[in-house]
């Protein structure tokens, strides 16, 4: 059985190639933005001078491309046979797209942005409290609010949400334990490319892509610099 690896070219097209990085085919030279790959079924926002930026979806060798909605709906919430996005035209209300029937339905009174489904919550930035994290428990229908404080962005690890604060003064990093909800400062600034494996949550400063920092998921708040990336910037 193949395996492939599947890749924007810098919203140039849609590729694919094998685990080694080669053999590689154009599934689609249109524009394109964020992909994934759910199943058998790759879903995508494909851009063409005429629509504009929609969402589609096609087949793993690039056929049986649909068009789903027109409009940019950001299919990377994945969870349970749903995605859950917002878009550009109607951005206020969280979409649920059912991938077995391609379906689209509203969340009620759920107005969010960067949604992010995980376990039995649905994490987004508050629209109704000017980008604030809140989440919605999808078994329950209840809503918490997580932070009072505007965000820039955020990432979710294991037991951890990291968030970056926007704050003119006083911007920073923080972690959260999804648990106790206590926070804590990571460090202070303003920083953006929130990634993680299983041990580190890496990250950069908004005004220069290296130095990369890591600082551990859990435990210590120590930030150190991980310096194979400027290594590799360097070459």
């Amino acid at each position: 059985e193949e395996s492939f690896a599947f890749l924007n070219g810098g919203l140039k097209g849609v590729y694919r190639c094998d685990m080694l990085g080669k053999n590689s085919e154009v599934l689609t030279d249109d524009t394109s933005g964020v992909l994934h790959l759910i199943g058998n079924t790759l879903y995508y926002q494909h851009y063409n001078t005429d629509q504009g930026l929609y969402l589609h979806s096609m087949d793993l060798d690039g056929s049986n491309d649909k068009e789903l909605s027109q409009d940019a709906l950001n299919p990377a919430g994945y969870a349970n046979g749903n995605i859950y996005c917002t878009g550009f035209s109607n951005a206020v209300n969280v979409r649920v797209i059912d991938t077995d029937t391609t379906t689209i339905s509203n969340l009620p009174d759920i107005k969010g942005y960067m949604c992010i489904p995980d376990e039995e919550y649905l994490y987004y930035m508050d629209l109704n409290r000017d980008y604030a994290l809140s989440r919605y428990n999808m078994t329950t229908g209840e809503t918490e609010h997580l932070t009072e404080e505007r965000l820039d962005t955020y990432h979710i690890c294991s037991d951890t949400i990291f968030y970056q604060v926007s704050h003119e003064e006083t911007p920073g990093l923080y972690r959260m334990n999804k648990e106790s909800l206590e926070s804590e400062l990571i460090k202070e600034g303003v920083y953006c490319n929130l990634n993680s494996d299983s041990s580190y949550l890496y990250f950069n400063n908004f005004y220069n892509t290296v130095p990369i920092y890591r600082v551990p998921v859990s435990g210590s708040t120590t930030v150190s610099e991980f310096t194979i990336a400027e290594d590799i910037d360097q070459d």
